[in-house]
């Protein structure tokens, strides 16, 4: 499991983390090494799914209102670290674990369409 010691700081209930292993796991695959190309799987979700890489073909295909977007989010990154560690964080939870499995139940039912799997 990856060390969150640096992405506590980003937990606005961070004093939670040492009662509850639950909360701590989310963070800990937040903080693995994702691919030799990032240096964890926070970055490599910035990188790629919000766009912060303005290089890469994700960001480069956008629309530009969209880009506008992923720019704002990128200016404003230590925002992003907060809202992202701190929504895995409750992924932990009781309530956010029930949520997160509803949800993964419902993914998983479904095509790519969104056609039932039989």
């Amino acid at each position: 499991m990856g060390d969150i010691k640096e992405l506590e700081k980003y937990c606005i209930k961070s004093s939670r983390l040492k009662h509850d292993k639950r909360e701590q796991i989310p963070l800990e695959y937040l903080a693995q090494e994702a691919h030799p190309r990032f240096y964890n799987n926070l970055d490599m979700l910035k990188e790629l799914l919000l766009c912060f890489d303005k290089s890469h073909h994700n960001y480069q295909h956008l629309p530009e209102e969209k880009k506008k977007l992923a720019d704002k989010l990128s200016e404003n990154e230590e925002i992003v670290n907060i809202t992202v560690c701190t929504l895995f964080q409750w992924f932990g939870t009781n309530c956010g674990s029930c949520d997160i499995r509803e949800i993964i139940k419902e993914i998983d039912s479904i095509d790519h369409l969104g056609k039932v799997i039989k």
